[in-house]
């Protein structure tokens, strides 16, 4: 991103990244945490997740649609993240019994034959292929994505 870049979490850089996801033909964009090595603590580089939401939290995972922007984390951020996202997102507080999944939310809120992206290099392998069993149970395709990662553009 250059000095100009959108600030992180906002409504523009949540548009530009929009952008970039329907130049890819992509429909729903998985952000998280992790970085390659699946590290607790990422480098900075790696903050794509906390870039496009603007949450700092050290758990959580960002969903991305055509309208709608959505951050799953657990009950030690709930507070964190009401304080740090802003209106354009949606708090999914994990654990509670009216929070879908993540792959639950996609098969559901997605219509049939749209695309969920993900970066195959910053996702656990169990997970990827998870997500693409129920994916394609609801007639949606995964997409690996190619570098660079989306993100990394806004």
């Amino acid at each position: 991103a250059c000095a100009t870049a959108s600030p992180a979490g906002s409504a523009a850089l949540l548009d530009e990244l929009r952008g970039a996801l329907k130049s890819r033909d992509v429909d729903a964009f998985i952000v998280p945490t992790d970085d390659p090595h699946m590290s607790e603590y990422t480098a900075a580089f790696f903050g794509r997740r906390e870039r496009v939401s603007g949450f700092t939290g050290s758990a959580g995972t960002a969903v991305i649609t055509k309208d709608k922007a959505l951050l799953w984390t657990d009950g030690r951020y709930f507070l964190q993240a009401e304080n740090e996202l802003g209106p354009e997102w949606t708090l999914m507080k994990m654990g509670l019994s009216d929070t879908p999944t993540i792959k639950d939310f996609l098969g559901k809120e997605l219509e049939e034959g749209s695309t969920v992206g993900v970066d195959p290099f910053v996702h656990p392998a169990g997970f990827v292929e998870d997500l693409k069993e129920r994916l394609e149970a609801k007639s949606l395709r995964l997409s690996a994505l190619a570098p660079p990662n989306p993100v990394d553009g806004v």
